[in-house]
């Protein structure tokens, strides 16, 4: 199965010439892009929530909080709430992160296409880490490689991780 991860400028042209799915990813309060029509596109799924893993903590915006140093997000807690800060979360930054629900809500896009698509098309706004960490793990399931996504790109650890964790429980 090929699978490809673009940026959103590139997401807006693109065009493929074989039956295939899309999935779009977006920070929270943003909007979804518009895609081109494309009969061979059997059906989309927009996503939202912020590029935050444990590498990606350089956050500007932060609150004074002893606990998680205002990033509001603690790595080794991010089995629980994926990390997010109770102290602070909420007053805080108000951070959207990946979970165990869009995983899911991807695994199971993916499942009912499958047999009837040759591509999966996966877009961010940089087409560097979210959508990397979707198509890395989305490939390492079906195709039993995902070297190709770090190479060029620098994965969403916390994307790339829940999605493998809920497909392998």
């Amino acid at each position: 199965m090929k699978i490809i991860n673009l940026s959103e400028n590139e997401a807006k042209d693109y065009i493929a010439d074989v039956p295939y799915i899309h999935i779009s990813i977006r920070s929270p309060k943003t909007e979804s892009i518009t895609l081109p029509e494309n009969l061979l596109r059997l059906a989309n799924l927009f996503l939202a929530f912020h590029d935050i893993d444990e590498r990606c903590l350089e956050i500007t915006d932060r609150v004074d909080c002893d606990v998680c140093g205002g990033s509001g997000f603690i790595p080794e807690y991010r089995h629980i709430e994926n990390g997010r800060c109770f102290k602070c979360n909420k007053e805080g930054l108000n951070l959207q992160l990946f979970g165990r629900k869009d995983a899911i809500h991807i695994l199971e896009f993916v499942e009912k296409y499958i047999d009837d698509i040759k591509l999966i098309v996966v877009n961010c706004e940089a087409g560097i880490s979210r959508s990397a960490g979707v198509a890395g793990a989305l490939s390492k399931i079906i195709n039993g490689d995902d070297s190709a996504y770090f190479k060029h790109s620098l994965p969403n650890m916390l994307v790339y991780r829940t999605i493998l964790e809920e497909h392998f429980k």
